[in-house]
């Protein structure tokens, strides 16, 4: 007879077998990828399925989220925190997690943005799930537990290379002050 994981289990097995997501989104102004929510989705949903778990938001008097709207020329901001109920459906044990989400909108869908960055950020913070990076390929599985020092050094090594590529890719002050400067110049001409 096999024996019963529970919720613990469940959400440790998840972690381990979860895929990286997808940054299938793009910030049109500021020109960066993200996951959405569908890419986030797509990788655990059919996980928790397989593990009979459900992640529901709270209802009722008290978990009602309070939302925060702020209305600015450019649109509105609204910030939230919702409580998720992560459920095991076959031992009803569960655990619920406030999941904060913040959205910004010219018109009048910010709250829902919210509502979804929320449900979003809930899945990936429980399952610890991890992007894929364009710049980062992952090395093979490690074998867990891993100790401290190779912690730490495994660390340094992605905190050194990360500064090299900003080193790289950022102007230095002097730099973007003189493009500044040569972008006023060509707009007085």
């Amino acid at each position: 007879m096999t024996k019963q994981l529970t919720l613990a289990h469940k959400i440790m097995a998840i972690c381990e077998e979860a895929a990286a997501v997808e940054r299938g989104g793009t910030n049109d102004e500021e020109r960066y990828k993200y996951p959405r929510v569908s890419d986030v989705l797509d990788v655990v949903q059919p996980l928790m399925w397989k593990h009979k778990l459900i992640l529901t938001p709270l209802e009722g008097r008290d978990t009602t989220p309070d939302i925060k709207r702020t209305d600015t020329p450019k649109g509105s901001i609204a910030d939230l925190i919702i409580e998720w109920k992560l459920e095991d459906i076959v031992t009803s044990e569960y655990r619920i997690y406030r999941i904060p989400g913040s959205g910004w909108s010219k018109d009048d869908k910010a709250s829902y943005k919210a509502i979804t960055g929320s449900r979003k950020q809930a899945h990936v913070l429980i399952f610890g799930l991890r992007t894929l990076d364009a710049e980062y390929e992952p090395e093979a599985p490690h074998d867990y537990p891993i100790d401290r020092e190779e912690a730490v050094e495994a660390a340094k090594q992605i905190g050194e290379k990360k500064a090299e590529e900003l080193k790289r890719k950022r102007p230095t002050v002097a730099e973007r002050t003189e493009e500044l400067k040569e972008a006023m110049r060509a707009e007085t001409r």
